[in-house]
């Protein structure tokens, strides 16, 4: 088989699910049965009578069996089946009752960068717009008239089924975070999706839509966030170097080497102190100086010299850095520092001109 023969009977069998389920829908709304619908047909469209017939019928059909008739009927031109059905779509557009417009909103719905679906009360897909071709890798002729929770058993693992129930019940519901993948197209991710019912025009529930957001990138990239987060985690509570945050002057945060360097019982001992009950007395005004430096002007201070104050009572001298961070949504500095045995001569609070030896 050539490939634009391949590519016709794509197209008819695409063309063909839309139309099996816009005739649905027609007969349901005219509250006119499917042989009614035929004979609108038979006297609107100038084809092969026999070709209206193969399609007509609630069994569905394929592109193959309309143009050979399997043997039991004359075959159909190609050329000639694919605009008798382009024909047949647009009488039928024009049969259904408050459809005007139906071309733009079928475009309005395929350019949404959202997914946009429907299903009717057995769960079985109606719409089935671009963007959800994209998100699930899955074409709305694959995916149209087949029951959710068949095509998508996935759908049941992780508890969705809760939500088709609870749309045909009447309630408007959302589903945050949900895992996907499909078997048969291969793609998986995260999605969150919001449902509500679907009302004909005297307000009876006939299904639901929903509209589905992709959020894989989003989750992937607060994975990633939170592994890298977990990895500085681990660097700091296994560096030599003691770290502190404190926020609005108040410790936050402390490593173990921040609680052995200032001779507390843990990191626990530290935290909730104020930041210049640490500091010498002498050395508190400049301190408090550099503090508004850091957090105001967002401007690094170190390395330097600083004399403190331990749990014990001790003096000590340290060498620091100190940063702006964010830490739990607030302004917060994060200090890193190492005790030092000043040289004779150093003037304290500036840069050392030679580092001693550290404990």
């Amino acid at each position: 088989m050539d490939t634009s023969s391949i590519a016709l009977k794509r197209r008819m069998n695409e063309r063909l699910e839309q139309l099996r389920w816009t005739l649905a829908e027609l007969a349901e709304k005219t509250s006119e049965n499917y042989r009614n619908v035929h004979r609108w047909l038979r006297e609107d469209v100038k084809v092969p009578a026999d070709f209206v017939a193969r399609f007509v019928e609630v069994v569905p059909v394929s592109a193959d069996w309309l143009l050979t008739g399997e043997g039991t009927l004359e075959p159909i031109p190609p050329s000639s089946a694919e605009m008798a059905l382009e024909q047949i779509a647009q009488i039928v557009d024009r049969l259904r009752p408050g459809t005007s417009g139906r071309g733009f909103l079928e475009s309005v719905i395929n350019s949404s960068l959202d997914g946009i679906l429907a299903f009717d009360p057995e769960y079985r897909y109606t719409v089935w717009n671009t963007a959800m071709e994209r998100i699930s890798g899955m074409s709305a002729f694959g995916v149209l008239g087949r029951p959710a929770f068949e095509l998508f058993p996935f759908l049941r693992e992780i508890g969705e089924d809760k939500y088709f129930e609870a749309v045909l019940r009447g309630e408007a519901v959302i589903a945050r975070d949900r895992p996907f993948w499909v078997a048969e197209s291969k793609r998986e991710g995260w999605y969150e999706a919001y449902y509500s019912p679907l009302r004909n025009g005297t307000g009876d529930i006939v299904g639901g839509l929903g509209v589905v957001r992709d959020i894989t990138e989003r989750k992937v990239s607060e994975q990633n966030l939170r592994d890298s987060e977990e990895r500085y985690r681990r660097l700091v509570e296994q560096s030599p170097d003691g770290v502190l945050v404190h926020v609005e002057g108040r410790i936050a945060y402390a490593n173990p080497a921040a609680a052995r360097i200032l001779h507390a019982s843990g990191p626990e001992a530290v935290m909730g102190r104020w930041i210049l009950d640490i500091v010498h007395p002498e050395d508190r005004p400049a301190s408090e100086r550099r503090i508004r430096r850091v957090l105001e002007d967002r401007v690094p201070v170190g390395p330097l010299l600083l004399r403190v104050v331990r749990l014990d009572g001790r003096e000590i001298t340290i060498e620091l850095a100190a940063a702006r961070v964010s830490y739990m949504g607030k302004a917060a500095s994060q200090v890193v520092f190492r005790r030092v045995r000043a040289k004779r001569g150093v003037r304290r609070g500036s840069a050392p001109r030679r580092r001693e030896r550290a404990d």
